[in-house]
């Protein structure tokens, strides 16, 4: 969550007679304004009339830059950054410095933005943002040591910053540190924006007894982090617990009868009844709470698929292998743009004769094979599923699944079903790498871009795995 260094303003001067140069830095203030107050082209369309008038002026660039970033337009920032220190080649620009790496990273330039971050630590070896960035970047290159060092050197400077505690426990738990992550991880709670939901029961701290207790669980977060933290449920039932679930619709009639603890599925928009339970929850918390290491972590299957008839429609004849594809998750999560695949890389897999493609999207991707007129040979499943439920049954009736990073991922996995994952090179701290597959889901295997944004590399590298798949019938 490295931030760029603020947008800036010099301090105000006496009143004079209006110049020029003071009715561009009046447009500057109005730029600032906006720009605090979230209105980014607007502050984007002032920062640019300063520079009309003032093309020199560093900060007004630097702040240019800033909201460029923010609106998508990056390559244009990073010139800009440039721009900036081109003005000034004598002095160190540490601000233009610190921002521009983040701009690198996000265009996934990843050497650059460490060049950028040590240029800053050169002239400044206490720039806080230089480490900061560093620490995200060096995960991003999975040089996790490097970057926990970074992120706790960040953290010595505010050693209560919740946004770096939360990044600092994802590279926590890239390396497998579980304890020391999650006890991090629950710095979510302290972030700009979240807000823990509210319950008439105490939270349960890890330490009081459960035994003849009932414990509500809730869901905080997406569908994958509710599917991947119910194998927790019977570490609670061990406990002498009953269980509650509050979570979203769309599960509640996958997970009824999955768990012989639970007692009640309440949907998270419904209050949950007087007096049906003792303490709360979120299971995003249990690792934490339960004080787990990696090698007690429940592996999968744990998700029984519903006996419900399917019948799939019949493609080719000489079709002997059911694959499931799902290639978008949802468009609010942060990382979507890195971790979901324009639809155009997996049409090269309708060269396998052998294979029937099924799709298990959702939402507006859902009608992308119908767009192309190949829904002949790619069926859309989605008038189909309904829930959860309808999903999983669907996915016991197919051989294998090959997914992004999302929830049908986490579902099927969560099944025991053979998945192949579709990685990004920046991706979430639970599919790192495949060490840490096999504590989680350990009928995945990982697929990944060999460069920022390379889909059409991973599709090759699923191709060959498939052609050998398709000979030996086995994933």
């Amino acid at each position: 969550m490295s931030h760029d260094l603020p947008p800036t303003s010099p301090a105000p001067s006496p009143s004079a007679p209006v110049s020029p140069q003071a009715a561009a830095e009046a447009l500057f203030q109005q730029g600032v304004s906006a720009h605090n107050t979230g209105d980014l082209e607007q502050a984007a369309r002032l920062y640019g009339l300063v520079l009309k008038e003032m093309p020199t002026h560093t900060l007004a660039l630097n702040n240019l830059a800033v909201a460029l970033r923010r609106l998508h337009r990056k390559p244009a920032a990073d010139a800009l950054y440039l721009r900036a220190m081109a003005l000034s080649p004598e002095t160190p620009n540490l601000t233009a410095l610190v921002n521009r790496g983040n701009v690198l990273r996000d265009l996934g330039r990843y050497q650059d933005a460490c060049t950028s971050y040590y240029q800053a630590l050169a002239h400044d070896s206490d720039c806080r943002g230089a480490w900061y960035g560093l620490g995200l970047v060096l995960r991003d290159m999975k040089k996790i040591d490097d970057s926990i060092a970074a992120l706790e050197k960040t953290l010595s400077f505010t050693p209560d910053d919740p946004e770096v505690q939360w990044d600092l426990s994802h590279s926590l738990l890239c390396k497998g540190d579980l304890l020391r992550g999650f006890a991090l991880y629950e710095s979510r709670w302290r972030l700009k924006g979240v807000q823990r939901p509210r319950y008439p029961w105490p939270e349960w701290d890890g330490t009081a007894a459960l035994t003849g207790k009932t414990l509500l669980l809730y869901g905080e977060q997406g569908f994958g982090d509710v599917l991947q933290c119910l194998r927790f449920i019977p570490l609670v039932a061990a406990r002498g617990a009953k269980v509650v679930l509050h979570v979203r619709p769309e599960l509640v009639s996958l997970l009824a009868g999955q768990f012989p603890a639970v007692t009640q599925i309440i949907v998270r928009d419904a209050t949950p009844p007087a007096g049906c339970c003792d303490l709360v929850a979120p299971l995003m918390s249990l690792p934490w709470l339960l004080g787990l290491r990696r090698e007690d972590i429940p592996r999968a299957p744990y998700i029984t698929p519903p006996s419900i008839p399917v019948r799939l429609p019949q493609q080719a004849a000489q079709a002997t292998l059911r694959i499931g594809l799902c290639w978008q998750g949802s468009p609010t999560h942060k990382n979507d743009h890195n971790r979901s695949m324009p639809f155009q890389h997996l049409v090269s897999l309708l060269r396998f004769p052998q294979v029937a493609l099924f799709s298990l999207q959702k939402g507006k991707a859902a009608s992308e094979p119908a767009d192309w007129n190949i829904a002949s040979m790619i069926t859309i499943l989605d008038p189909l599923l309904k829930s959860f439920r309808e999903t999983a049954a669907v996915i016991a009736h197919l051989d294998l699944v090959i997914a992004v990073d999302t929830s049908v991922m986490h579902l099927a996995a969560a099944m025991g079903k053979p998945v192949w994952l579709l990685l990004p090179v920046s991706h979430d701290w639970r599919v790192d790498a495949n060490d840490s597959l096999q504590t989680w889901y350990p009928s995945v295997r990982v697929f990944k871009q060999p460069s920022h944004g390379d889909w059409a590399g991973v599709m090759a590298q699923v191709e060959t795995a498939l052609e050998r798949a398709i000979q030996h019938k086995t994933f």
